[in-house]
């Protein structure tokens, strides 16, 4: 895979996930440290499991204080020991950061 865009390191910053699948349980949202982000989608890690092409309801919260209400895809996950580090791509356009 070649990257297309540059991913930034977002100290600070974390996500909550809803997932969006019909009948499921979306429960209390829990808040993840974000690992990287980029302009198409970021990468964080939890304990909470996802499929593969999942869509999900997320909100992110940036280090400025700004926060964003997106829809996104699970594109990947690894496991690592204690968690699993999954790759979000954003479905909605264009996300601008400050």
């Amino acid at each position: 895979m070649i990257q297309r865009e540059t991913r930034q390191a977002s100290k600070g910053a974390q996500v909550s996930l809803k997932k969006s699948s019909p009948g499921s349980n979306n429960g209390i949202e829990d808040k993840y440290p974000v690992d990287n982000i980029s302009r198409g989608g970021l990468r964080f890690s939890c304990n909470q499991t996802f499929d593969i092409d999942e869509r999900v309801e997320l909100t992110l919260f940036l280090s400025n204080g700004h926060v964003h209400n997106l829809h996104g895809r699970i594109c990947y996950c690894q496991n690592n020991n204690k968690n699993h580090d999954y790759g979000i791509s954003f479905l909605d356009p264009y996300l601008a950061f400050e």
